[in-house]
């Protein structure tokens, strides 16, 4: 046993054969000489010996797991598996054969066995730390990365210095939106070994998810010069410098790939279909709007024309990609938007083609209380959770019952009180088991709350999960898919000539639509690093990407209007795009013969109370025209501060013109540019106009927070909706 521990294997077996020849029952010499023959890959006298090892002395366990692998080795894994069956029918407790069991169940392609298995190790032996890999890498690979987090913490808390261990932790944090976590597993795995590309693409990947594009650009061009010939790596760092801005950098960078690889769908959305956070001018705006159109175009003949393409690769195009950017240029892209749909609409039939049809029930044929189901990736503290989770939250449970799926990150208090309320309530981000279950379910209604904010929610909109399918203004922008029926929407916030702007049927709930609670301001406080001068303090809280160059010659017309104030910006998460956006602005405010200099401040993203403490410090807010603010206009009337605002020509650009109409100051809310320059003098200027404004404010947002009488309106609509 020394020599063939040492690795002297002939001499080894000379031994055995001695023995044997001397003693013809000696199991161990027979079970030695298979595992010799086993390493000296004489597959089939290993196999002979311990056979008959085994026909020997049934009772001898090590011979059974030995043989298996030989088995394994020779190509036979079905008598493999037979062999260790048995030996787990002599000894169930065998931990060994066990888990050798898993490993052939899992090759062999029955991952549902292999998961019992790998199971049975773990109950057996909960230290088995190549079980919780496997087991946690299986579960992953199904979908299911909320019951694998334990299993592959469990490794990495084991083995610290592990980078394998480190990188599957890290990848399964990131496929539950948990992408802090993500990044600073990852950034340490990067310490450890600063030579391995996939702990490199790991981080860029969940810093670009997590909105740190610009470190994430980094962290995969690191990845792609130690893995120049990744093909899709290169695709995930064009995703990068696209959201980083660097849309010259992306589009090279996806055009390389698009070469190489033409049959991947996904990388033409991302290409054809890139537009900037910030535009330079308004040529530049109808230029983005003009490719757009052309590359839905392009897409469309590779999708819609007959020409033959890949499900996979449909889905992963439609499912990486939204146009979320598109209705912040300031137009109606309703057709587009449409165009958008039918893309959609054409792959996800095709890759669910059980969900291409009606559903097979009527509403309301269970008889009982009518269910409805919501669906989104931000039921947490974000403008969705917000704005609807009341809706789900004070539903009369008597007369409905509430299912919610929700597919994005961990949660907080919000995701709790939902998840408390609701009757029924799901957290997957996995589409293809999103959509069978929401079938299951059997729903008289199905509203999903943010179409076009994530590219899950579009692509099972594109289903037909429900005998009656809604959408509503998390994103308030029309679906342009034809399986979704009818678009609530806010009467107060829409235009008479509103139904021209949706594919949907449009319905008007009262008011502002929802039952907004009333935020805890209470905790408000002033930055360090904001000091209020003497002369005008005005703030515009709303995010770069609202802002469009008319926004910048109306703020250059206020501020030479209004010598010595200062007007203030908060910086985004991107740095090239604060960057275009300070040169924009300050071009404007030069040309009006403004000193930029001496006006515009940009302010560091900040924690929320200090953020509310800056609304309620400045003078005047300045709301944006096109997309109008949403919970920062919330925000802002909970902590007083005055408002002015523009009446959109659509839904998105006229949410705070509605919270002022609703409060009672319909004279803030400007149709022209004129009119919301003089509003911005008159208010800035005037100290005791501020304090009126201020006090009208408090007063009139009794009638904005917590109104519940538009959850009994949506009642009234959901129950017409199926009678």
């Amino acid at each position: 046993m020394q020599l063939l521990k040492s690795g002297q294997l002939s001499d080894a077996e000379q031994i055995f054969l001695n023995v044997l020849a001397q003693d013809a029952e000696n199991t161990h010499a027979r079970f030695a000489l298979g595992i010799a023959s086993y390493q000296s890959n004489r597959l089939n006298d290993a196999e002979r010996y311990l056979a008959e090892t085994v026909a020997r002395s049934p009772g001898f366990l090590p011979a059974y797991n030995n043989l298996a692998l030989v088995l394994k080795a020779l190509g036979n894994p079905d008598r493999a598996m037979a062999t260790l069956q048995r030996a787990l029918e002599i000894q169930p407790g065998y931990v060994d054969a066990r888990y050798n069991l898993a490993l052939l169940q899992e090759e062999s392609g029955d991952r549902t066995s292999a998961i019992q298995s790998y199971r049975g190790v773990l109950t057996l032996s909960p230290d088995f730390m190549r079980a919780h890999t496997n087991l946690g890498l299986l579960l992953r690979a199904d979908g299911d990365s909320a019951t694998a987090l334990p299993h592959l913490e469990a490794v990495a808390k084991h083995s610290l210095g592990d980078v394998a261990a480190l990188l599957n932790l890290a990848l399964v944090f990131t496929d539950l939106a948990r992408y802090g976590d993500a990044i600073s597993i990852a950034s340490r795995a990067t310490q450890l070994e600063p030579g391995n590309f996939h702990i490199w693409e790991a981080l860029g990947n969940a810093q670009r998810l997590a909105d740190d594009a610009s470190n994430a650009v980094i962290s995969l061009q690191r990845a792609h010069a130690l893995n120049p010939e990744s093909l899709a790596l290169r695709y995930e760092l064009g995703l990068a410098q696209n959201a980083a801005g660097e849309f010259a950098s992306g589009r090279t960078t996806l055009n390389a790939v698009a070469r190489l690889r033409p049959d991947w769908l996904k990388v033409l959305f991302a290409r054809d279909l890139a537009l900037p956070l910030v535009y330079l001018n308004d040529q530049h705006i109808a230029d983005s709007n003009a490719g757009f159109a052309a590359g839905i175009e392009n897409i469309e003949a590779r999708l819609l024309d007959g020409v033959n393409w890949s499900v996979q690769e449909g889905v992963a195009a439609i499912s990486g990609y939204a146009p979320f950017y598109l209705h912040y240029q300031g137009l109606d892209n309703t057709r587009l938007q449409q165009r958008f749909g039918r893309i959609v609409e054409t792959v996800a039939r095709r890759a669910w083609p059980q969900f291409a049809e009606p559903v097979a029930w009527k509403p309301l044929f269970h008889g009982g209380k009518l269910r409805i189901g919501f669906v989104s990736a931000y039921l947490r503290r974000h403008s969705v959770g917000l704005f609807f989770g009341n809706w789900i939250c004070q539903l009369d449970a008597q007369k409905f019952e509430s299912f919610v799926w929700y597919s994005g990150e961990a949660g907080d208090a919000v995701t709790e009180e939902i998840r408390a309320r609701a009757t029924h309530f799901s957290h997957t981000s996995d589409t293809d088991a999103l959509g069978k279950d929401i079938h299951a379910s059997r729903l008289d209604i199905l509203v999903y709350l943010d179409v076009g904010m994530h590219p899950q929610s579009q692509v099972l909109a594109a289903l037909k999960l429900a005998p009656v399918q809604c959408a509503t203004f998390g994103h308030p922008v029309t679906t342009g898919i034809g399986s979704v029926d009818y678009f609530l929407s806010a009467d107060a916030a829409e235009p008479d000539n509103a139904r021209q702007h949706y594919t949907e049927q449009l319905i008007r709930l009262p008011r502002f639509a929802v039952s907004y609670a009333r935020p805890d301001v209470s905790g408000r406080r002033m930055s360090s690093r904001l000091v209020k001068p003497q002369r005008p303090f005005l703030l515009c809280a709303q995010p770069l990407f609202k802002i469009l160059p008319h926004f910048d010659r109306v703020v250059a017309r206020i501020a030479r209007e209004l010598p010595g104030c200062r007007i203030a910006f908060f910086d985004s998460l991107w740095p090239r795009v604060n960057e275009a956006f300070v040169t924009r602005m300050c071009g404007a405010l030069s040309e009006a013969g403004v000193d930029p200099l001496k006006t515009l401040e940009m302010l560091p993203i900040m924690p929320y109370e200090e953020y509310l403490g800056t609304l309620a410090a400045a003078d005047l807010l300045l709301d944006t025209p096109g997309f109008s603010g949403g919970n920062s206009s919330f925000d802002a009337f909970a902590v007083g501060a005055p408002v002015i605002a523009w009446r959109g020509e659509m839904l998105r650009g006229r949410q705070t013109s509605a919270m002022l109409d609703i409060a009672g100051l319909p004279e803030l809310a400007s149709d022209f540019d004129n009119d919301y320059v003089r509003n911005a003098i008159t208010l800035a200027s005037n100290k005791g106009r501020q304090r009126e404004a201020r006090e009208r404010f408090s007063s009139g947002t009794s009638a904005l927070f917590d109104d519940t009488g538009t959850i009994r309106a949506l009642e009234d609509v959901l129950r017409k909706l199926v009678t």
